[in-house]
């Protein structure tokens, strides 16, 4: 089964390859032209009218703990104000409006330099001698083309009349300009050069359109960035750029939430401070005033036994105080952003967790403010995120401070003992010991605060970006587009279309018989015979060993085999020559049949019955003889009007004078007595008619004929008049009806001219191949 199958398939490759061999291949030379010139037409393209584009790419790796990116723990152990950053966000990042934005301004974007050449407009990014910087580009008024010279001696830039100097601000008839020596130049411009004045949100729109940036896959950490420029210098200026926008970006959302922590620490040591230099100047007061030196041995046990109940007390109490404020930060909506959870020094790790997890999201929530709608949905699942976090939160909260006042009351139960303790201490020393213990208080609240300080000023100190250059921008050194094989693939494809377009327009789409297939599908009636287009001329060659020499006679004697004509018992004796409208070569066919017939020994008479247009008479120059017509007017007998032609055994029956009314003399009976003597003296009798459309000659005579051919002419013949033969009933009543494909033509330019074998209209796949050296020309 396999076998059969593949031989199935390749018989079907087979034949579709033949077809369309078949079809197009006689049109060789259109197709080669064709090619040549789509080709050619390429190649200019790409030489003088294509603007090649170079791609940049660069690649970063993003330090992304999910992911296995981690700093080393000597920084992370000083880096208390570490954000949390995710490969997904940054690309989104990457990608701003923001940065591509700065991006834009840095270098220029909005005033390109264009050189002019003499077919396309080409980048001066490297060739132009300065850079323009407008001093408000968001206030920019547009500009199309601004033309400029250069003056290098006096460093100046001529605008039409106008002179400006480099390097300072001036106002020019376009807005407030900086013109600056271009410190990328590389070689001089070629041709004329001019500026172009956009407004930055539409540069920064289309830089954003044309920036890919993407991670290779969910896994990994690595963002790969490439552009695609028209200068090479230029894409890569662009993604360093970028990059250099993005860490300092980072780097300052670090910095800033360092300081916000900064801040808050320094406060609560200014207070805390106060309240220590107020104690401690009271305790020097106390003993001045009192003359105390040294506590007793007593209060020193007390001093010594509270010490580190106060600790805990002041823990407990900085706990509070922290709790307070991160309560207040909260119940009134404010951002968690910027105070670092790690500083607050909350014990409670559930809490700090918490407190962790909303530090993050609002982190996110402020890079993704800057890229995205207030209505994006990844915004507002980050916002909802956040308020469902809060109530948990504030609930979190108050029961820390339950558990903290819990301790907070146990501690100050266990400071009532202390207290009885002072009893025992005389007056004076009871009253220093106490202002003693406050001062120890806040002395251990204050180095608390100054340890947290010194830990975020550390860290801020060594604030690094949160990724590296992984891969640092490059240009590729060939242009990456347009792509020369896919231009000349087009090019190929355009060609091969306009030429099947022209072949099928010329061939398949008209309303004229082209292939013998076409006859095949309009009508049942048999094709008995095709005979190929012949040379302008007589179509009539004298010499009869040159006629045996030509595909013509084998032609008409392959026609004598379709119409039976070969067998000596036939009944065919009488047969008609017909057509639909004039010009389709009837006379051609019945002439040359009958002089067929003649060479092979027989008996013919061939009479033209076309009264109106006697062609087969002017063919055999017998425009004044007696013909058909005098017959029928019963003026002369069939002896007078039969004459002998050059050809043995060929006789002509003349149509005589033109005819004023030719079918009613067809009607009379002597044209049944006519055919009646000509069968009793010839062996065939061929009759040229009128066409059947116009006149009705055909049909009266076909009452005394056994066998009708019917012309069809390639490239003349109407496809309707074809289909008329199955639905016109009068055409159907013609005896025994067949058909003669007449002037069928070589295909193409050369197979009709001699080169070698041509492809036809004929048989073979229900078209045909010509098997001879045809000639071209007119048949009549």
């Amino acid at each position: 089964m396999t076998t059969v199958n593949k031989k199935k398939t390749d018989n079907n490759s087979n034949s579709i390859l033949s077809l369309v061999m078949f079809r197009y291949m006689p049109y060789w030379p259109l197709f080669l032209i064709l090619l040549i010139l789509s080709g050619a037409g390429a190649v200019i393209y790409l030489k003088l009218f294509a603007t090649p584009l170079y791609q940049s790419s660069a690649s970063i790796l993003v330090k992304d703990e999910k992911k296995g990116v981690e700093e080393s723990k000597t920084i992370e152990s000083l880096n208390s104000v570490e954000t949390k950053t995710i490969v997904e966000n940054e690309l989104k990042v990457l990608n701003s409006r923001t940065l591509v934005d700065q991006v834009v301004r840095n270098l220029s974007l909005y005033a390109p330099i264009l050189e002019e050449g003499r077919f396309r407009t080409s980048s001066a990014y490297v060739t132009s001698p300065i850079v323009i910087q407008a001093q408000d580009p968001d206030n920019l008024v547009p500009q199309k083309k601004v033309y400029f010279t250069m003056d290098k001696q006096a460093r100046q830039v001529v605008i039409g009349q106008n002179r400006f100097p480099l390097d300072s601000f001036v106002k020019t008839p376009f807005g407030t300009l900086k013109f600056i020596e271009n410190p990328r130049q590389e070689a001089d411009a070629k041709g004329p050069l001019y500026f172009m004045l956009a407004d930055p949100r539409t540069v920064t729109d289309g830089l954003i359109a044309s920036l890919r940036v993407t991670a290779p896959d969910k896994v990994s950490s690595i963002i790969n960035l490439e552009l695609n420029t028209d200068v090479p210098r230029k894409g890569k200026d662009i993604l360093q750029e970028l990059i250099k926008a993005y860490n300092a970006a980072a780097v300052k959302d670090k910095d800033k939430l360092a300081a916000s922590t900064v801040a808050f620490l320094d406060n609560r040591i200014a207070i805390v401070g106060r309240e220590l230099d107020s104690i401690e100047k009271k305790v020097q007061s106390y003993k001045s005033s009192r003359g105390i030196v040294n506590l007793s041995q007593q209060g020193s046990q007390y001093l010594q036994s509270v010490g580190d109940n106060d600790k805990k007390l002041t823990d407990i109490n900085t706990q509070l105080t922290v709790l307070d404020e991160v309560e207040k930060q909260i119940s009134n909506g404010g951002s968690m952003a910027s105070i670092v959870p790690s500083s607050l020094g909350i014990n409670d790790q559930i809490l700090s967790s918490q407190l962790e997890k909303l530090y993050t999201a609002e982190i996110q929530y402020e890079k993704l403010k800057q890229t995205t709608g207030e209505n994006s949905p990844i915004l507002t699942s980050v916002t909802s995120e956040i308020e469902r976090m809060r109530p948990d939160i504030m609930t979190r909260i108050q029961s820390q401070r339950r558990s903290l006042e819990a301790q907070k009351n146990n501690l100050a139960s266990t400071n009532s003992t202390y207290t009885s303790m002072l009893q025992t201490i005389p007056e004076q020393e009871k009253e220093l010991v106490e202002i003693s213990r406050q001062q120890s208080i806040k002395n251990e609240v204050y180095q608390f605060l100054l340890q947290k300080r010194e830990e975020t000023a550390l860290a801020r100190a060594s604030t690094i970006s949160e990724s590296r250059v992984l891969d640092p921008a490059e240009t590729s050194p060939d242009p990456v587009s347009p792509k020369k094989m896919f231009i000349y693939l087009i090019a190929v494809i355009l060609a091969m279309g306009i030429g099947i377009g022209y072949v099928s327009m010329r061939e398949f789409m008209t309303n004229k018989i082209m292939f013998r297939s076409d006859i095949e599908e309009l009508t049942t009636v048999p094709v008995v015979g095709e005979i190929t287009a012949i040379s302008k001329g007589n179509i009539f060659v004298k010499n009869s060993k040159k006629i045996a020499r030509t595909a013509l006679v084998e032609q008409f004697r392959q026609l004598r085999m379709g119409l039976g004509l070969y067998s000596k018992q036939t009944q065919k004796r009488k047969i008609l020559v017909t057509s639909s409208i004039g010009g389709e070569g009837k006379s051609f066919v019945s002439g040359n049949l009958a002089k067929s017939l003649a060479s092979s020994g027989k008996k013919v008479v061939l009479i033209d019955f076309d009264m109106r247009n006697p062609k087969t008479t002017g063919l055999f120059k017998l425009e004044n003889k007696f013909g058909i017509k005098e017959y029928l007017e019963e003026s002369r007998e069939p002896e007078e009007i039969i004459h002998a032609t050059d050809t043995d055994h060929l006789f002509v029956i003349p149509a005589g004078e033109i005819a004023v009314n030719p079918t009613e003399l067809l009607l009379g009976a002597r044209l049944g007595e006519l055919f009646e003597y000509l069968e009793n003296n010839f062996d065939y009798i061929i009759a040229d008619t009128a066409p059947v459309q116009p006149v009705t000659d055909a049909y009266i005579i076909s009452e005394y004929i056994d066998a009708t051919i019917f012309v069809v002419r390639h490239r003349y013949t109407p496809k309707v008049m074809v289909q008329m033969l199955d639905d016109n009933n009068k055409i159907k009543a013609l005896n025994n009806l067949n058909i003669v494909f007449n002037g069928v033509k070589s295909r193409g330019f050369f197979g009709s001219t001699g080169f070698g074998y041509g492809y036809g209209y004929g048989y073979e796949y229900g078209y045909g191949e010509r098997k001879y050296m045809g000639h071209a020309g007119k048949q009549s």
